[in-house]
């Protein structure tokens, strides 16, 4: 647990972030309504996608409001212990950001809830018994993320009070973002060349940034600091991104789901095994890409290639 370090790249304010209009806005309402009268925001629950700015968007809130944002990861709180100090010592109005939250033990929801409802942590007095002492807290926001919202539990998802889905990003918004970032890199990025990366970034800001740097290491490598399109094509070939999108991986998926398979259905753990990737990375990083591609549908016995993957796999001769 420790308070935010943010990157030299990352928005710090809400006009910083490009898109999320709608979020930005709904938010902002209510930021400016708590401090009207002087409260702690309500709770908040954000999903979204890997890499599409629940972090940034925590962070923004916090300077917005004022206040310190401290963070934690669902996967390193083992028990209410990990974050009885934090809740103690937290002052007025702070945020307390929580990534995968999902990912909560159930004695870690179960002790968040008064800490949520009440502003009070309830302490054990010994291993033996089950009386506790219950010791107040300052108010405090929770900025709760997750990348899968179905596995929040009802009684943990219904004590926030507001809710916001995060969507993909146009491919207009991301090259916007390649260009104002490239600036930031020292570097210039024509307009053609902004959109060759932001088409090749799977609608996602942080694959977008990835991408950026790749390309401003290309080009600085054959002596420019510009990134022209012809740059832009080579270094994204030579990571193996085509002018779809799709990665080497994700052909791959294709290829074994085309040619093994016949197009499917075949069930994600056999696809996995095939691949030689694990299921929840197939979930996770693989298959929403090419989901909103139409590539391939999730159907009740498994994956399989859709009318336009069969196309595409014709194209690429996989």
């Amino acid at each position: 647990m420790s308070n935010h370090q943010d990157n030299a790249l990352r928005p710090i304010t809400f006009p910083d972030i490009i898109g999320l209009t709608d979020t930005k806005r709904r938010i902002k309402v209510s930021i400016d309504a708590a401090k009207a009268r002087n409260e702690s925001l309500g709770h908040v629950l954000i999903d979204g996608s890997k890499g599409l700015g629940k972090t940034t968007l925590a962070l923004c809130m916090a300077n917005e409001i004022g206040t310190d944002l401290l963070t934690a990861n669902a996967a390193t709180i083992k028990s209410p212990r990990d974050l009885l100090q934090v809740l103690r010592d937290i002052e007025p109005r702070d945020v307390l950001f929580i990534d995968e939250i999902h990912s909560l033990p159930r004695p870690v929801e179960e002790f968040l809830y008064t800490a949520m409802e009440d502003y009070r942590v309830d302490i054990p007095t010994g291993q033996r018994t089950k009386n506790v002492v219950s010791v107040d807290i300052n108010p405090f926001t929770l900025i709760g993320a997750t990348t899968h919202v179905g596995k929040v539990s009802p009684p943990l998802r219904d004590r926030f009070r507001f809710r916001e889905t995060l969507d993909p990003y146009t491919d207009d918004e991301i090259a916007k973002i390649v260009t104002i970032n490239a600036k930031k890199l020292g570097c210039t990025v024509g307009n053609d060349a902004a959109m060759a990366i932001a088409i090749r970034s799977r609608n996602t800001p942080r694959i977008a940034v990835n991408n950026l740097y790749w390309c401003r290491d290309f080009s600085q490598l054959h002596g420019s600091k510009n990134l022209t399109l012809p740059y832009v094509e080579a270094a994204m070939e030579d990571q193996g991104i085509d002018e779809m999108g799709l990665t080497r991986n994700d052909r791959r998926y294709l290829q074994v789901l085309h040619d093994v398979y016949g197009g499917g259905a075949v069930g994600k753990v056999v696809l996995s095994h095939s691949l030689g990737i694990a299921a929840e990375t197939l979930e996770s990083d693989i298959e929403p890409f090419l989901l909103s591609k139409g590539l391939i549908l999730r159907v009740p016995s498994g994956r399989q290639l859709n009318t336009e993957g069969f196309k595409l796999c014709r194209v690429l001769n996989v």
